[in-house]
């Protein structure tokens, strides 16, 4: 994901949260919520769908109810986020 502020936004919110390993962008947007006004660009971004090719659709959902249920303890720590700190799974589509 991509943020872009301004350095005194950046700093008056103390930076990204270093207690996540996840999900540490959606702590600082709530942050800098409360600087000002907050424009989300319409243009098209194109990324890389590795971990989409990687994964099967059902461990993503996992993944994702997992951390809904949980709340923030589910990415607080490195255990269980496998998919983002584990070995790199081979993608098939190279």
């Amino acid at each position: 994901m991509f943020l872009f502020c301004t350095r005194k936004a950046f700093e008056n919110v103390g930076g990204f949260c270093e207690q996540f390993y996840a999900a540490e962008e959606a702590a600082f947007i709530r942050a800098l919520k409360n600087q000002g006004r907050f424009i989300v660009p319409r243009e098209t971004v194109i990324t890389s769908g590795r971990k989409l090719r990687a994964y099967s659709t059902w461990r993503i959902v996992r993944e994702a109810a997992r951390w809904f249920l949980r709340g923030p303890e589910s990415y607080r720590r490195r255990e269980g986020l496998e998919m983002w700190y584990g070995p790199r799974k081979e993608d098939k589509h190279i």
